[in-house]
């Protein structure tokens, strides 16, 4: 299973998109792993979700929601959302919020 990361395309606030990618990039695994889950009952499950969320001045994630899906997969749609829940990013510097909208693409290998 591969999760393609681009750069995120909606951003607001501080953070650079660069730092933004950096973390999640780091914290895919659990989105890998709802995926990986997925296709060992459908191997032929691929497609892209995209996925909103904010970060909070904490650094915390609220508000996540998926914008979109072609993966047809309520289950790893609702995985990725209880994961990306528990995510963490830098406290923004301007001590605001920033919202991020972020496709994910699934292809089983």
């Amino acid at each position: 299973a591969r999760v393609i990361l681009p750069a995120p395309f909606d951003k607001r606030g501080e953070l650079t998109k660069d730092i933004i990618r950096k973390h999640i990039a780091r914290q895919k695994g659990g989105i890998v792993r709802c995926y990986r889950k997925a296709i060992q009952k459908d191997p032929t499950l691929q497609g892209t979700v995209v996925v909103r969320f904010v970060i909070a001045p904490t650094g915390s994630v609220s508000r996540q929601s998926i914008v979109s899906s072609t993966l047809g997969s309520h289950a790893v749609e609702s995985c990725m959302l209880r994961r990306v829940a528990l995510w963490r990013f830098p406290s923004p510097k301007n001590a605001g919020a920033t919202r991020v909208t972020y496709p994910f693409l699934f292809r089983a290998r």
